[in-house]
């Protein structure tokens, strides 16, 4: 993985996390979802935080 590859997973990866805190601007969202749209490893990383999320609602009702 390039530098430059890896430093946009590292962005992604913070504006992943950041979104369960707060909603994100616009111009984030739209670079996360560019580069989820370019990069399975941080598309596949989404999906299973989601679904942690989700099970972790569940668990928690």
């Amino acid at each position: 993985m390039g530098a430059e590859r890896e430093f946009r997973c590292r962005e992604a990866v913070r504006l992943l996390l950041l979104a369960f805190e707060r909603a994100l601007t616009d111009d984030e969202e739209r670079d996360l979802k560019g580069h989820l749209a370019a990069c399975g490893h941080c598309d596949n990383y989404d999906r299973q935080l989601r679904f942690l999320s989700a099970a972790a609602s569940r668990f928690a009702r």
